[in-house]
């Protein structure tokens, strides 16, 4: 049996951490235990369970001789809980979580409900755990953890008042070692009770066994009391609080009928932030065309181009430049022209018509498109593809009649930098990252030197040697004809990645965080792990993501998942009710900007405009 260093049972609030240990087991399902161990006396305890209490609400005004129990309470779980290879770690020793409650709890495996597993369930002040003992060879035992870590703003309770269910206790390894006692069956009451992820209800629902309704009513004291001091320990607002900024512009019209006198926009797709000469704007990106208006007015939107569904808008005020990505295609406008066009007079709102600069001419189809900083310094960078091969391209943006050396047109403001980089397949994004320009695609990224574009392009491949050598060489890759091992054989982070989708690419102080929809993974500059620990699963699947300030916000039906860039760690979940983040075309995020869907009467739609405040310190 593992357990704390042992604590002397008169000194009051020292409890061990008891760890369920490994019985023999018969073919009718029952359990031989060994004779239960004699516990320290009610004086000492809160209740003579076979689980005990980590921790005492008052522990914190106890003695120093408690402090250090409750220390040792930390370091016995942390040495005891084994973390996934390579995952950032739930339990670090330098964190300040403190244990409140643990005890022996059962659960059904998970593919014959049949078979029963005997674990320890750990009530956390941050999380619950449970993970069961696995004998491995040779006759060493360690822990293992069947149910992922659940945060307590996430732990929700379902029902704690079912029937109890009978477990038949096996003894098939006494049997087989040959027992010269006659062996019965015996069974045995188990007392469920469900919990769940508030963000994941299904696929993260969890039924799990005590052995008593004492220790049932026990546990649900104890995380109800749990969840409540985690709750009300959280800052009240949401972090990311979503204010309205306009409510009743945007309307989705109904299939069957149309109401007169409404003007139907259409779906909102994308948005951009912008001040010019002191003033702040806002365009917005819709199925019948792009939209602009003062912020100081956010009733007035007004439609200044005709693009539907633009895949992405940016604004470049300190070049008057308004880029639009529509229908394949690459577009620049003066952003003068076109806010003057919006305070016109919709009789006589003159027409940007024939005004436009079209990029990437001569390139084919634009596939994708990126702006961004580096200093003081604006590029722009685009794949396009024609006859099927698919390149990138670096352009800087400079005054107009300083740069000569552009092919075409010696006035445009669009410097092309480097060689054109040929890829093989489509890519997904880019960004810029110190002086570098990174383009990334399901298999690789691809990097240039802004500052030294003599330089080719190199590719930066990410590798998992140190895993299965062999196995997969990289860790964008999602063939999964590379991950055909066996499944007992294959740590997990290539199982995940294998099928993960990329989604993004960040830089942190010292390394770069991949961004997956499932998961993250800090790697250095030459694509290895950054560390022995080095990534961690998101609580939700993400479909979107953005980075602001030194958050990385991860958003998914119902939910955003705030995490910090630099750790990895999760800092909230906040739930919102159908918002959707409207992608920018910039790599970096001035403000966020997102929609909520709101169902009308008349079975029509309206698309509330929110921008996503950081309320945190």
């Amino acid at each position: 049996m593992l357990s704390v260093t042992t604590n002397d049972p008169a000194v009051p609030d020292t409890l061990a951490l008891l760890v369920p240990q490994s019985h023999a087991t018969t073919s009718s399902g029952d359990t031989l235990r060994p004779p239960t161990p004699v516990l320290p006396s009610s004086s000492s305890h809160s209740g003579a369970n076979s689980h005990l209490s980590l921790n005492n609400s008052a522990i914190s005004s106890r003695t120093s001789l408690a402090s250090v129990s409750a220390a040792a309470r930390r370091k016995e779980i942390c040495d005891t809980w084994i973390d996934v290879e390579g995952e950032i770690p739930v339990l670090n020793k330098d964190d300040t979580w403190t244990p409140i409650y643990s005890g022996t709890l059962a659960c059904k495996d998970f593919d014959d409900k049949n078979s029963w597993r005997d674990g320890c369930g750990a009530l956390l002040d941050s999380h619950f755990l449970w993970f069961e003992k696995e004998t491995s060879p040779p006759q060493t035992t360690k822990p293992r953890h069947v149910i992922r870590p659940i945060p307590l703003e996430c732990l929700e309770l379902a029902s704690f008042d079912n029937e109890p269910e009978v477990r038949k206790q096996d003894l098939s390894m006494l049997k087989r070692a040959g027992s010269c006692f006659r062996l019965s069956p015996t069974k045995e009451q188990m007392y469920p009770f469900t919990i769940y992820h508030s963000a994941a209800k299904i696929t993260r629902r969890y039924t799990l066994y005590a052995k008593s309704k004492r220790e049932l009513n026990s546990w649900k004291d104890a995380l109800e009391s749990a969840i409540k001091a985690r709750k009300s320990q959280q800052d009240p607002r949401m972090l990311y609080e979503p204010q309205v900024f306009n409510d009743d512009f945007f309307k989705i019209s109904p299939r069957i009928q149309f109401t007169r006198g409404i003007n139907y926009t259409g779906s909102v797709v994308c948005a951009a932030s912008f001040s010019f000469q002191g003033e702040d704007y806002m365009a917005i990106g819709c199925d019948t065309g792009i939209y602009l208006n003062k912020r100081a007015d956010d009733h007035s939107f007004r439609k200044v181009l005709p693009f539907n569904s633009p895949t992405s808008i940016v604004a470049i005020p300190e070049f008057d430049k308004l880029i639009v990505h529509c229908e394949l295609e690459l577009f620049s406008y003066s952003l003068e022209l076109v806010i003057g066009v919006s305070q016109e007079d919709a009789s006589s709102q003159p027409s940007l018509e024939g005004l436009e600069e079209k990029l990437a001419q001569g390139h084919g189809d634009v596939l994708s498109f990126k702006a961004g900083r580096v200093a003081d310094r604006r590029f722009i960078v685009y794949a396009s593809k024609n006859c099927q091969k698919v390149t990138s391209h670096v352009f800087e943006l400079t005054d107009q009649g300083q740069n000569p050396q552009y092919p075409g047109d010696p006035s445009s403001s669009y410097q092309r930098l480097g060689s054109p980089l040929p890829i093989s397949e489509d890519p997904l994004d880019a960004t810029f990252i110190l002086d570098k320009v990174a383009v990334y695609t399901s298999k690789a990224i691809y990097m240039m030197e802004l500052t030294n574009v003599d330089n080719p392009w190199h590719e930066v491949v990410l590798e998992l040697s140190d895993f299965k050598p062999n196995a997969v060489k990289r860790l964008l890759t999602r063939t999964k004809a590379l991950l055909r091992i066996g499944k007992s054989n294959l740590p997990k982070i290539l199982e995940l990645v294998g099928k993960a989708k990329i989604l993004g690419l960040m830089k942190t102080q010292n390394n770069m965080l991949v961004v997956y929809n499932d998961l993250g993974c800090f790697v250095d500059k030459d694509g290895k792990p950054a560390d022995p620990s080095f990534y961690m699963e998101w609580e939700r699947k993400a479909t979107s993501y953005a980075h602001y300030g030194p958050h990385l916000l991860l958003f998914s039906p119902g939910y955003i998942e705030v995490r910090s860039i630099e750790t990895g760690k999760l800092v909230r979940m906040v739930a919102v009710n159908d918002l959707h983040l409207l992608p920018s075309g910039l790599t970096e995020w001035p403000k966020l900007v997102a929609a909520m869907t709101r169902k009308e009467n008349d079975g029509s739609y309206t698309e509330k405009l929110v921008e996503l405040v950081y309320t945190g310190n």
